[in-house]
């Protein structure tokens, strides 16, 4: 079985995307506790245990109301976080992505940092949030780990079935899986190309080849061409 190595970086900078929410907790706390008796029970003990944060995905009325004059979270990110969003929001634009911004939306785990996200889809009921999931980095350190980044997300597979109808069944002839391989980090493919940029391009070369029903898998990391390369075996 093979072991992989993580290399912890020497200067990883403070993750102060949790200062901030920190904060902003803080400021949404203080403007619900005058309001407390508004809330609902529920919510009320949500404030009590200092889980304001998930006061803003209450569906009931009255919480609604409460926080609809409530302090932005956007007026606490911090600037790397700022930098962060606006690079999601580029990205999703370039690749036709449509989205909307949600400024209650809220995990319910705190392990959770910097982008969340919901994908939401019409016609399946109520309940139409179809997967869900975000960003978070600091959790394996948290578990006793290395400091290392994470995504992840989870999918409710009978509201995916709704989605596909008949088209569930899925092809079971041979295919070609296209592995996207990022090796600007030892020869890049243009010069005048960004980090960013070359993904951006590798995110897009993976997009075209997927409409012609080509499963892909990109590489983004600064890895050495050999070793990603070594990846996709």
């Amino acid at each position: 079985r093979e072991t992989r190595r993580l290399k912890k970086k020497k200067d990883a900078p403070p993750r102060t995307h949790f200062i901030h929410r920190a904060r902003y907790a803080e400021a949404l706390a203080g403007h619900l506790k005058p309001r407390r008796d508004e809330l609902s029970e529920e919510s009320r003990a949500r404030l009590d245990r200092g889980a304001a944060l998930r006061i803003l995905d209450s569906k009931a009325a009255a919480d609604r109301a409460a926080v609809a004059d409530a302090p932005a979270l956007g007026e606490y990110l911090g600037d790397a976080s700022r930098r962060r969003f606006a690079a999601v929001r580029e990205g999703l634009a370039e690749a036709g992505v449509e989205f909307r911004e949600a400024p209650g939306l809220v995990r319910g785990l705190d392990y959770y940092a910097e982008t969340v996200f919901e994908f939401v889809a019409e016609g399946i009921g109520a309940k139409d949030t179809v997967l869900a999931g975000g960003r978070y980095d600091g959790l394996t350190k948290a578990l006793g780990g290395l400091d290392v980044s994470g995504i992840g997300w989870a999918a409710g597979v009978e509201r995916l079935e709704l989605l596909l109808g008949d088209s569930s069944r899925l092809p079971h002839d041979p295919f070609v899986a296209v592995f996207a391989v990022n090796s600007a980090a030892t020869t890049p493919i243009s010069p005048q190309l960004s980090d960013a940029a070359t993904s951006r391009l590798v995110l897009d070369v993976a997009r075209r080849l997927r409409t012609l029903g080509i499963p892909v898998r990109p590489r983004l990391d600064r890895r050495a061409a050999a070793k990603q390369t070594k990846w996709t075996a």
